[in-house]
């Protein structure tokens, strides 16, 4: 009874320092829309769209095992190995980024600055990966729900003030380089005593030990993310940057329950598995428990979401972005499945599955890639095009459910 009371009681610090954190978010996206055209807020997808297809895998997965290792010294090595991943990677990804922004006009005169953009928010993304991978460890919840909240703070602030005085997508992409770097030395104050035995640790022993998280997790984590972020790109070629930034709008909107609330619960998930697993060979109680909160969560959220949407995105943000609240309600039942399926993800890890978590990935980047020929072959709407992205991922999620369930209740070694 005192694991359990443990358990609830780590997801009810996150989640409710999270909903302080969405809260914020929420109040700003009226302001958002007040200040910026949707075009703007399209040009700051596009450089998103880069951190969010690199900044899941930027240190090669590494870092997602330093919750789990039960070795401080291969702790050690885990933080050094995936913080010089991230710093290398980041440089050789911003550096690639250039050719694809070159080729765009929104960018071409700026692309040295757009350059700085990609690569500080992938760095700094990097490192909230690892301190975020070690608080968890640690089980410094209440840190981890302060930082998120600082960050939002920040971050909408700004936005609000570079809106204000007509910054346009320059102060958009500033406001979300700020935020994103808030909260990283309180973060990283239970690591300074320890920087010594981290620059001296061996990454040669953990980077074999673990080198499943480079070959099958980090292609599985970049398949999923690009299957998403790739919709940018196909939106912004099909429907240009306007209709970009409406959806992003929505995006972000049905994104903030998965963020703030969805991501935290997987972080205990995975801790909370892991020991289960650890003693008892699988994680079935465990997996049941998280489902049912998710469950309870989901629900009522997608269904408030598809009904309420539309009046309400238009009353709060004004006509203009009626598309917006129509491409809500479109994609809220998918965003619900992902709601449950994302927090449980760690399954694949623990049972060892990550060769199967790519293919299932895949599942997600096909359905991407047919919807966009489909769509520009048809010349069909963009709700046509989020319609085809809503039915094929949200079946793709539920076998993902399944399969999820059902290594669950195996030992992975006999799986």
């Amino acid at each position: 009874m005192k694991i359990k009371n443990s358990y609830v009681k780590s997801i009810a610090t996150l989640v409710s320092g999270s909903t302080l954190a969405q809260i914020i978010s929420l109040a700003s996206f009226p302001i958002m829309a007040w200040l910026y055209t949707p075009e703007e807020i399209g040009v700051l997808t596009m450089i998103l769209t880069v951190i969010t297809m690199f900044s899941g895998v930027i240190s090669a997965r590494y870092d997602v095992v330093i919750v789990s290792d039960k070795d401080e010294a291969n702790v050690h090595a885990l933080i050094k190995l995936s913080f010089l991943i991230c710093l290398i990677a980041s440089i050789i990804i911003s550096l690639g980024s250039t050719v694809y922004f070159y080729t765009t006009d929104q960018f071409r005169s700026s692309i040295f600055w757009v350059t700085c953009a990609v690569f500080f928010l992938l760095f700094t993304s990097g490192l909230t990966n690892i301190l975020m991978a070690y608080n968890n460890r640690n089980r410094e919840y209440k840190l981890m729900t302060a930082v998120q909240v600082i960050r939002a703070i920040f971050k909408e602030c700004l936005t609000a003030i570079f809106g204000m005085f007509k910054f346009g997508a320059t102060g958009l992409v500033l406001a979300t380089l700020v935020g994103q770097a808030a909260g990283l030395r309180r973060q990283s104050k239970s690591l300074e005593s320890k920087i010594k035995d981290i620059w001296n640790a061996n990454i040669r022993h953990v980077a074999i030990l673990y080198l499943k998280q480079p070959i099958y997790s980090t292609p599985s984590i970049f398949v999923n993310s690009f299957s998403y972020a790739s919709l940018n790109i196909f939106i912004q070629k099909l429907f240009g940057f306007s209709l970009l930034g409406y959806y992003y709008m929505a995006f972000r909107i049905l994104g903030l329950p998965l963020t703030v609330i969805s991501f935290n619960i997987s972080r205990v998930y995975y801790e909370e598995a892991s020991r289960e697993y650890n003693t008892t060979r699988n994680y079935i109680k465990t997996f049941k428990k998280t489902s049912i909160i998710l469950t309870l969560i989901a629900v009522p959220m997608v269904l408030c979401m598809y009904f309420l949407a539309p009046p309400v995105i238009s009353w709060l943000f004004g006509g203009e972005w009626e598309q917006t609240g129509l491409f809500i309600k479109v994609l809220a039942p998918m965003f619900g499945i992902r709601f449950i399926v994302s927090a449980l993800s760690p399954g694949m890890l623990i049972s060892s599955k990550q060769k199967l978590e790519l293919l299932i990935q895949f599942l997600f980047c096909i359905a991407a890639i047919l919807g966009y020929m489909y769509t520009k072959e048809t010349n069909s709407t963009i709700v046509q095009f989020l319609s085809i992205i809503s039915y094929s991922y949200f079946a793709i999620y539920v076998v993902y459910f399944l399969v999820l369930y059902g290594y669950s209740m195996k030992n992975p070694s006999n799986a």
